[in-house]
């Protein structure tokens, strides 16, 4: 998409009006955004699920050994923002702790959803080249792709197929991602009707 820009606006345009830098600002921000709506309607869409998945991942033994160390620095940045008497140091002690629980919490909602929401399994016929295979598969103990391939090739898609066929394989476990093609759209009409949204906002 951004070779597509570049070839419809051409390098003058780019170096005189820094679109290009724009268009990336803006791309953060629309893609952080956007990615943050689609997450939420995830939820909303497998809320049971998601809500098992997140309560059994607050119980695993070291997520609650992590939330005890978040609770206790918490408690000690509440503590020193109380008893400082510098005002920044106060301030940034309440921000620290409020960022630091709100991050936590932020990271098992984040694994919640993937887990409850991204992955599924699927026939061999129904991969595509690219796909995030999300369980290594094996066959006769021989690896024939997994997580560790980056993105599933033809060539073994051909022979999960093939494997199929044979009965040796039935279904794939793939993790699905976030498309991110509309926030680029959105993020190139922003761009035009408004130029930088961080220089807009400062």
């Amino acid at each position: 998409m951004l070779m597509g820009l570049g070839a419809l606006f051409g390098i003058d345009f780019l170096a005189k009006h820094f679109f290009l830098v724009n268009f990336l600002a803006n791309a953060l921000i629309v893609g952080a955004l956007y990615g943050i709506l689609w997450s939420i309607f995830l939820i909303l869409k497998n809320k049971e699920r998601f809500v098992k998945i997140f309560k059994s991942s607050m119980k695993n033994k070291r997520v609650a050994l992590a939330k005890k160390i978040v609770l206790a620095l918490f408690a000690i940045l509440i503590l020193l923002g109380v008893i400082t008497p510098d005002a920044f140091i106060r301030l940034m002690s309440l921000y620290l702790a409020i960022v630091l629980v709100l991050t936590f919490y932020l990271w098992i909602a984040v694994k919640a959803v993937e887990n409850s929401c991204m992955l599924k399994y699927v026939k061999p016929q129904q991969l595509t080249e690219g796909d995030w295979i999300a369980k290594d598969v094996r066959v006769s103990g021989k690896y024939i792709t997994g997580p560790k391939d980056l993105g599933i090739e033809k060539k073994k898609i051909r022979k999960l197929i093939e494997l199929y066929r044979k009965g040796k394989v039935r279904k794939i476990l793939i993790k699905e991602g976030i498309p991110f093609v509309p926030s680029f759209f959105i993020a190139y009409i922003i761009t035009l009707a408004y130029g930088n949204l961080v220089l807009l906002v400062i």
